[in-house]
């Protein structure tokens, strides 16, 4: 939690399929290259599935069914320790979400994932507009937390209750974000308006176990990105080829 008299500023996906919006390229070591070398030092320091984060291998595989990614979902599903079922983790609407149901989907699985729609608003060069204008959201009109949760943090921050160290406190954020919101409030040394950012309950825990879950992801897909991730955009969708073209210009001018 954080005192701050200025203004408030409350401020992978990766691959290709024929119906997902999410054509992204491979990202490669800084020499440039996805060949054996490289996937060796990943496959050192690739780390087990984990008993306790089955609940959320379940989430992102259905997450990457639903947007056209059913062939990370099925490698999942293929490696021992995630507990994933490819058919439970399917929908009918798979490949066919709408921009707005990505921004809401990721939104609810909490601040990491908020984050990376943040980040993927800001480029351009992976996401057609409609993608963009959607998660643009998540920069600043995110669900805030309760108000009960607020008083909680700054108990346990202050080691006193929000009566006893502000004069007002607005139960209302002035604004909500991935890892916290911000609250007007006055302090009872008299000491005129301030900002109160507050982060989200169990935020830095929460971080590091989607971390973790990322990192034992990401280590059983890498040796399969060979077949997963194509040396070219093409063939995707029609709407997603502009920005490969985009994307390949850009590495080229780097």
């Amino acid at each position: 939690m954080m005192l701050d008299k200025r203004k408030a500023s409350a401020s992978a996906f990766r691959g290709r399929s024929d119906n997902s919006p999410l054509a992204f390229r491979p990202t490669s070591c800084s020499g440039g290259c996805l060949g054996p070398p490289c996937r060796a030092r990943a496959s050192k320091t690739r780390v087990n599935p984990s008993a306790s984060h089955l609940k959320r291998y379940s989430q992102i595989a259905s997450l990457l069914w639903k947007y056209g990614r059913s062939d990370l979902a099925q490698k999942m599903a293929s490696e021992d320790g995630f507990g994933v079922d490819a058919r439970e983790s399917a929908t009918p609407a798979a490949g066919h979400a709408l921009p707005e149901q990505l921004a809401d989907d990721l939104e609810a699985m909490g601040p990491t994932y908020v984050k990376l729609g943040q980040v993927l608003a800001g480029r351009p060069d992976l996401l057609p507009d409609a993608y963009l204008k959607a998660l643009a959201r998540l920069q600043d009109k995110v669900k805030p937390f309760s108000y009960a949760e607020v008083e909680e943090v700054v108990m346990a921050e202050l080691g006193v209750r929000i009566s006893k160290a502000f004069s007002r406190f607005d139960t209302e954020p002035m604004a909500a974000a991935s890892l916290g919101q911000v609250h007007r409030a006055a302090l009872r040394d008299g000491r005129p308006v301030v900002v109160v950012k507050v982060q989200r309950p169990n935020i830095r825990q929460q971080i590091a176990d989607d971390f973790e879950v990322l990192e034992q992801i990401a280590g059983a897909t890498d040796a399969s990105w060979p077949s997963v991730f194509s040396p070219s955009c093409t063939p995707a969708p029609p709407h997603v080829q502009p920005h490969c073209g985009r994307s390949r210009g850009m590495r080229n001018r780097r």
